[in-house]
């Protein structure tokens, strides 16, 4: 395993200045609906936001090759997606709408302070965040390891408006 990655991610002191830093973003203290996900080994788990009061807290399913939006209640169960992802249970969790959302965090593989990031290559949180309806500020969120110089951007990768670090805000102009 790489060895910041095993630094950071057990970290608790990394954990906590990620999520200090996300409290502090100006629109925190006004998004209502935060889209959220549930980590990968390798993401940070912030689940504990879900704690947030007043605060209502989505999370992406595929279904059909496309991102779908459930909300998460304290009684919904999770199903095991693919790749191992944790996913809302369809019969559980309440369907709700994209242009509902105040607030995306997003993880990815790798991001540039320019607000680039690099997913897993299928494009379905691009599709997701780039569609009409989305009004979202979309906030990318890493471990300090994961900045690069320049990630590639294509037409149809959607920017980050900010990526978090436990280290740093980078806001993407």
């Amino acid at each position: 395993m790489n060895h910041h990655l095993q630094q950071e991610r057990g970290s608790a002191t990394a954990l906590a200045q990620l999520l200090n830093r996300i409290q502090t973003l100006p629109d925190w203290s006004h998004a209502k609906t935060i889209l959220l996900f549930a980590p990968l080994f390798h993401e940070p788990d912030l689940l504990v936001l879900l704690k947030t009061p007043a605060r209502s807290f989505f999370f992406p399913l595929m279904q059909e090759g496309t991102l779908h939006l459930y909300e998460w209640f304290s009684d919904a169960h999770w199903i095991q997606g693919a790749h191992s992802i944790q996913e809302p249970d369809p019969t559980t969790w309440q369907q709700r709408s994209l242009a509902e959302v105040d607030l995306a965090l997003i993880p990815g593989l790798a991001f540039d302070a320019q607000g680039g990031r690099l997913g897993w290559g299928r494009g379905y949180f691009d599709r997701l965040l780039g569609n009409p309806t989305c009004r979202a500020l979309k906030i990318g969120i890493a471990w300090s390891w994961q900045i690069v110089p320049k990630i590639p951007r294509e037409d149809h990768d959607v920017k980050m408006d900010f990526v978090v670090t436990p280290e740093k805000i980078f806001h993407a102009e």
